[in-house]
């Protein structure tokens, strides 16, 4: 996958992604708010995808809303996605634990209504000064929350690797 975004105010941040799953490419527009003063975050985030489906070109829509809990030791992330080409509601959330500075755990895990198991995913995440190294057992191969939503059908766990690379200007 790659992904390149920026931010264009403290709450509004566009993105573009190529996911190699379909030759999936997807841009994105996310307005994000905190709630009062509170450590809570709320997002909407709207998605324009193409990509191939049984050699059909497809244009679709994406939508996702999500709400964040920032505590002192980590994070707590849950978001709801429809798939409009698919007509398919799923849902995801995270738990972030900071072990210290520079090291984090996730537990991720998204639901699907289809027939497929959920997609789990258990990983560790290094932070240094902009690069971000993530290593995770996932029981799928699939790339970014519409794929992940559908679920899987692999009965197997794998051994991913990330890293991100953060530029500022």
């Amino acid at each position: 996958m790659l992904y390149l975004s920026t931010t264009l105010t403290e709450f509004d941040k566009i993105h573009i992604q190529r996911i190699s799953v379909d030759k999936d490419i997807q841009i994105g527009y996310q307005r994000s708010s905190q709630v009062l003063a509170l450590p809570l975050f709320v997002m909407a985030q709207i998605n324009a995808n193409w990509y191939k489906d049984n050699n059909n070109d497809v244009f679709n829509g994406f939508s996702v809303a999500g709400i964040t809990w920032d505590y002192t030791f980590g994070q707590l992330h849950t978001n709801i996605g429809y798939d409009h080409y698919e007509e398919d509601l799923g849902a995801g959330a995270a738990v972030v634990l900071s072990i210290n500075s520079d090291w984090d755990m996730v537990l991720e895990g998204y639901t699907t209504s289809q027939s497929n198991d959920s997609a789990l995913s258990v990983g560790i995440v290094y932070h240094t000064f902009g690069h971000r190294f993530k290593v995770g057992v996932h029981n799928s191969t699939n790339i970014g929350f519409r794929q992940l939503m559908q679920g899987t059908t692999n009965k197997n766990w794998v051994l991913g690797f990330q890293i991100h690379r953060l530029l500022e200007w």
